[in-house]
């Protein structure tokens, strides 16, 4: 007989156990329904507002900073207290804002080499359907020059 008690306990308690499982599995699950929605509903207009902002119609977005660093394939910029790292394409453009004596302002040709620290740029951006930034033109500002003039620093 002592044996039938044990194995009923036994068994009560298992299925005590699957039941406190179960239940435990539902509540977390319905509680993260909730989650995963708000997420799915949030990804949902990131790629929308991606897909918007790559279009055609869309010709370039663009960031302003003080180069932090540059080589052949990232630019770094700060303005404001934020960073940004920009990856550039292999085809960048580097372009020079120039005044002219008649005072028109004109581009001039410039080489990725020539870009210091602490110059002020422009970077035109393309947004990538994968969501990531492009630095498609960088435009070197004439305050790069001023500074460097007044600042002795290349």
């Amino acid at each position: 007989m002592n044996k039938v008690i044990v194995i009923f306990l036994i068994f009560v308690i298992f299925l005590a156990g699957l039941l406190t499982g179960i239940s435990v599995m539902l509540l977390y699950k319905d509680a993260s329904l909730g989650f995963n929605q708000q997420t799915s509903e949030e990804n949902l207009k990131n790629t929308e507002t991606v897909k918007l902002l790559s279009s055609k119609v869309v010709s370039s977005i663009m960031a302003y900073g003080e180069v932090q660093s540059i080589d052949e394939k990232n630019i770094t910029l700060s303005f404001s207290g934020e960073n940004i790292v920009i990856k550039l394409a292999d085809d960048v453009q580097i372009l020079t804002l120039s005044t002219g004596g008649d005072k028109k302002s004109n581009y001039q040709p410039y080489l990725l080499s020539q870009i210091k620290k602490n110059y002020n740029v422009t970077v035109d951006l393309n947004l990538l359907t994968n969501g990531t930034l492009q630095g498609q033109v960088i435009t070197v500002l004439p305050s790069s020059f001023t500074n460097e003039a007044t600042t002795g620093s290349k």
